[in-house]
């Protein structure tokens, strides 16, 4: 078997991210977040429901919503999903950022599907009639994708495993059953074996780094590449009942099965721009002779993926205080999700004499745990201008300083110690950093002709994020917190004041509606939704005299295009 002897004139490895870990505050966001989708007519009208009832899409955002409609009615609505993303490298973390050009992709998705049953008392005041209603809403998507490249003299991921590898003895590195058996972790293993750091006299050293009197350096450029993905979705599934007091006074409660899938991968690799700057020296350990290579290539791939469950309850009314006007509000709370993840590690290396070439790949891990989400208030209002014309308007908050995560052993014993809590150091993040989301959704509908509508809407998210300074004026985020959590849970660190993060995401909807004589209907919609700018280390900085690069995802849009098909009946 032959070793690296890692007395290199090489430099590093590609543009690897910093991983993707699960448990975490972002995590507990990504998993907790809402964007309702519905039927056609909900997502033409930007989901300004909450007070207007009526339509199957709206149950999910107020329970009461069913008890409008004096009808029973089934309603599908197939969609597809669009995004694109502008993503731009730079090569030591500054400013500088070059253009990858555009990413986009496409998928055929269900927003909705739902039937609802009328029934009626045969009063005329009091409770006129009751509604029960089974609804599938989806609630959130996980469409994203970039791909950034450029060349990058200054720093390599190989070089940042090396750097994550030291005091770790090489007889651990080597060994496969230390993924099971030692507290290194999973990337550092996968790297060593697959040949993208190993040991010299100068310690560990990645295969794409030189040696010299002045010390560890990358000797050339290296071209570098990073591909992140992220796919899956959210969905509720409703079982409703509604009540309609009078014509006047709509009741209505949920109980809701969250069901979703979501995945995410990361890919890196770098090759050499010019292979004879990256010498290699091997040496044979059972011969003692030495062999001379070029670095080529090395690649790295992060895996993830999680299956989520769990339950909620929600209840709503609307009321009809003049006969123009409708008020409704709707509070829904926490959802206990049970999260099922697995991830996984693949890294290689490439030279030119292939029979240098190694790649491996690690276990599968797994681990199951527990998510209790913010709960959620909405209030809104609808104002029918004319007959043929309807305004909408909601606000709705969800607070994120009450996510917890929990093992599933603490889950079943409330009584269990604060001081044996895995999640101590998150879940005080979470308290500290989450805040409260503020989104505001408006909505109109005019009725060109009785059968045909026209919808329009629009809608602002705020991030639920804070940011915080400390008694000395630093600023200290929820990643600083939790690098440092030891000094601030001793008050070696005192945090100080604290601002919400300055991003909005923004939607736009639009939205054609056609209802016969009879019992069909048919509504179409599309809804634009533009995300902030977003920023991603695809690796660990490891050496205080560069910044790693950074990859910036800007211009993010997600498509949803949705048309519906209902009876009444």
């Amino acid at each position: 078997m032959k070793s690296l002897f890692r007395y290199l004139l090489a430099g590093s490895l590609a543009l690897a991210a910093v991983e993707a870990s699960a448990q975490t505050f972002y995590d507990g966001l990504n998993f907790s977040r809402n964007e309702y989708l519905g039927t056609a007519k909900t997502i033409g009208m930007g989901n300004a429901v909450t007070a207007v009832g009526g339509d199957l899409g709206t149950i999910g955002i107020n329970p009461a919503g069913s008890a409008v409609a004096s009808y029973s009615q089934f309603v599908v609505t197939p969609g597809l999903a669009i995004y694109s993303t502008s993503p731009y490298y730079s090569n030591n973390g500054e400013n500088n950022y070059s253009s990858n050009g555009t990413t986009s992709a496409s998928g055929i998705t269900l927003p909705n599907f739902a039937t609802s049953a009328v029934y009626e008392t045969g009063r005329s005041r009091g409770v006129k009639s009751w509604t029960v209603a089974v609804a599938y809403n989806r609630t959130n998507q996980f469409n994203f994708g970039a791909e950034a490249w450029g060349r990058n003299p200054y720093t390599s991921k190989s070089a940042e495993f090396a750097v994550a590898a030291d005091d770790v003895d090489e007889s651990v590195l080597a060994n496969y059953s230390s993924f099971e058996s030692s507290s290194v972790p999973w990337d550092v293993l996968t790297a060593y074996q697959a040949g993208l750091f190993g040991s010299s006299d100068f310690g560990y050293v990645g295969i794409t780094e030189g040696v010299d009197d002045n010390g560890i350096y990358v000797p050339g450029e290296l071209s570098q590449s990073y591909v992140l993905q992220k796919k899956g979705s959210k969905n509720d599934l409703l079982f409703n009942v509604g009540l309609n007091i009078s014509d006047r006074v709509y009741l209505g409660f949920n109980l809701g099965m969250v069901v979703g899938d979501y995945s995410y991968q990361e890919l890196y690799s770098e090759a050499a721009v010019n292979p004879l700057e990256f010498a290699i020296n091997f040496v044979d350990d059972n011969t003692g002779m030495s062999y001379n290579t070029y670095f080529n290539r090395a690649d790295y791939r992060y895996n993830y993926v999680a299956d989520m469950e769990g339950f909620y309850g929600k209840i709503g009314i609307i009321a009809r205080p003049t006969n123009n006007i409708r008020l409704g509000a709707a509070i829904q709370t926490p959802t206990s999700l049970t999260i099922s993840e697995q991830w996984s590690y693949y890294a290689a290396s490439s030279f030119d004499n292939s029979s240098f070439d190694s790649s491996m790949s690690s276990p599968v891990g797994t681990y199951t745990y527990n998510l209790r989400t913010p709960y959620s208030a909405n209030f809104g209002l609808a104002w029918t201008v004319t007959r043929s014309a309807l305004l909408s308007f909601d606000y709705e908050v969800m607070d994120y300083s009450v996510m917890r995560f929990r093992t599933l052993d603490r889950v079943n014993n409330s009584l269990a110690s604060s001081a044996d809590d895995t999640f101590r150091d998150v879940n005080m993040a979470n308290k500290l950093f989450g805040g409260v989301s503020r989104e505001f959704r408006f909505g109109a509908e005019w009725k060109v002709i009785p059968s045909i509508a026209l919808r329009f809407g629009y809608g602002t998210l705020s991030s639920p994020e804070k940011i915080w300074q400390d008694t000395s004026g630093n600023e200290v985020t929820v990643t600083d917190y939790l690098n440092y959590f030891d000094e601030f849970d001793s008050h070696l660190r005192e945090l100080s004041s604290s601002r919400y993060v300055d991003e909005t995401t923004r939607s736009v909807s639009f939205g054609l509606g056609y209802s016969s004589n009879g019992s069909f209907f048919m509504d179409i919609a599309a809804k634009r939704t533009k995300y902030p700018e977003s920023v991603y280390s695809p690796y660990y900085d490891y050496d205080s005299s560069y910044q790693s690069p950074r990859v910036a995802v800007r211009d993010y849009k997600l498509w949803n295009i949705a048309v519906s098909f209902g009876w009444r009946f």
